[in-house]
């Protein structure tokens, strides 16, 4: 259940909030049939983005094609190098379980605290799986994950023709809505400069927080407003309004 609410707050800036807080991510690549022709961009996009993680930072690396897997088998770990190593152990397949893989990340992200991402490279719509946007998104605002997504655009021979894939455009909002960002890169595109662009947002952005006028465990909107003209927020769409009791039935 979404409900509606609008919330007026004044957020005064410390000294305390220049404290650069360490991100816990899960980098998962598509490497479904359609990204054969892709794989080495796709690849070496994924290395670019791990290579500019912070040291303190800690991720996994993960595919998802017609299974999902998740690297190493240990968790999450801030060596970067043998992350970015262990994007050549990606197993490949056909079918495109996009939200199964972004609901898995969400999953494995769930025990920890701190601030969260999930990291998305594909091409294409989500064909195989059993759970949909909307289900990933409640999970992923109950669990404060953030989703990233970087869309590339293919084309590949099915059997019978060519065909020309692009990025699920529902994976646009659900970026938007759990405070996160989409990005079609295209092969003109400065990897370098986009990715430090993104890892110095993961680093730098404010912690707000507001007391909810009811507790009653449900997800209700959120509009996180800037009063300077000429600027904007990106923040989540929504909020759980949750309480303990709300919080033990969803284990």
């Amino acid at each position: 259940m979404i409900s509606s609410c609008t919330t007026t707050a004044s957020v005064r800036r410390s000294p305390s909030d220049n404290t650069v807080l360490p991100v816990t991510v899960v980098v998962m690549l598509d490497t479904s049939a359609s990204m054969t022709l892709l794989l080495d961009r796709l690849k070496g996009a994924a290395e670019e983005f791990l290579i500019r993680l912070w040291p303190d930072d800690r991720a996994m690396v993960g595919a998802f094609n017609d299974n999902i897997q998740l690297l190493p088998s240990e968790g999450f770990i801030s060596d970067h190098a043998r992350l970015t190593s262990q994007l050549q152990e990606l197993d490949f397949g056909y079918p495109t379980r996009l939200y199964e893989a972004v609901d898995r990340s969400v999953a494995a992200l769930r025990p920890l605290d701190g601030r969260k991402v999930v990291v998305v490279f594909t091409d294409g719509s989500d064909t195989a799986s059993r759970t949909g946007r909307r289900a990933v998104l409640k999970r992923a605002v109950e669990e404060d994950v953030m989703v990233y997504a970087f869309g590339l655009e293919s084309t590949y021979f099915d059997g019978r023709r060519s065909v020309r894939t692009t990025p699920d455009g529902a994976l646009r909002g659900l970026t938007a809505d759990t405070g996160g960002g989409f990005f079609l890169l295209t092969p003109a595109d400065d990897l370098g400069e986009t990715f430090t662009r993104i890892a110095q947002e993961l680093h730098s952005q404010y912690l707000l927080g507001f007391t909810p006028q009811r507790l009653d465990g449900n997800v209700h909107k959120l509009d996180v407003r800037v009063k300077q003209p000429g600027l904007s927020a990106r923040a989540r769409k929504s909020y759980l309004a949750g309480n303990a009791r709300a919080a033990e039935r969803r284990r």
